[in-house]
Formats: structure tokens, sequence, C-alpha cells
């Protein structure tokens, strides 16, 4: 019985030690709605689902560089919001429920519920899919 409180104790005291070795630090300061997926692409932080991000007007999908957060393009129009991600041939492919995306100018691409980004640009995947996506792999 000694031996099994000892090593009883000494589990404890070593998950205290782990969990105390592990650092979280805020990304900004905070979201407007709790994230729908998240993915890491080139270096940054990609959230899908929060109008806001630290302040800023992502428009329902943002990217955390480290120390800001910045819009993917100028996200998706009213209606739409991005619910998954994936990485393939160095191209992020985002999907969820919208038909459109908007550039930094403002100029519209039809999407119908799946795109790609590039990291500075939407790539339109030419494909047509009738309903929101919630998965892709």
């Amino acid at each position: 019985m000694k031996q099994f409180i000892f090593i009883l104790f000494f589990l404890v005291c070593k998950i205290f030690v782990i969990a105390q070795s592990f650092t979280f630090n805020t990304v900004g300061s905070g979201l407007s709605y709790y994230p729908l997926a998240m993915k890491v692409y080139k270096n940054e932080l990609y959230v899908a689902g929060t109008e806001y991000a630290g302040g800023v007007k992502v428009n329902f999908i943002g990217r955390w560089d480290g120390t800001q957060w910045k819009k993917v393009g100028n996200g998706f129009d009213i209606m739409g919001a991005a619910a998954c991600f994936t990485i393939h041939n160095n191209l992020l492919y985002i999907g969820g429920d919208f038909r459109h995306v908007l550039d930094t100018n403002q100029q519209i691409y039809y999407s119908n519920h799946l795109v790609a980004w590039d990291g500075e640009n939407w790539i339109p995947v030419l494909t047509y899919i009738s309903d929101p996506t919630t998965s892709i792999n």
C-alpha cells in the first residue's frame, strides 16, 4: 500500500511539473466569435468564423502573423463564413458556407463553398459544390 501511495504521489508531482512548463500567450485582444477552424500556413495562424480579430474587421477569416491580426484578402461577403482548412500543393484551401470572396480591391470572386489562398491572393477553384463545406482533406 505504501508503494502505491508513493507511486501515486510521484505521478501527481510529475503531472504538476509538466503542467507548469507550458506557456500560453494571448493572440492579440481576442476574437468576436469562437473559431470554427484554425490552421497554420506560411508561419501565420489562420482562423475561420470570426468577424473581428483583435479589433480588426476580418470578415469571417483572419490571420495572425505573430504580432497583429490581418485580413485574408477582404474576407467573405456578408453572407459567408469559412469552416475548414487544408493545405495542398503549397495552397491553403478554405471551405465553408460562402459563395463569394473579396480581394483587397473589393473584387468579387465566385467560389461556391471552396476557394484557395496563396498567401497574398485568392485562387478560384474550378468546381461547383452545392452545399456548405464543413470538412476538406
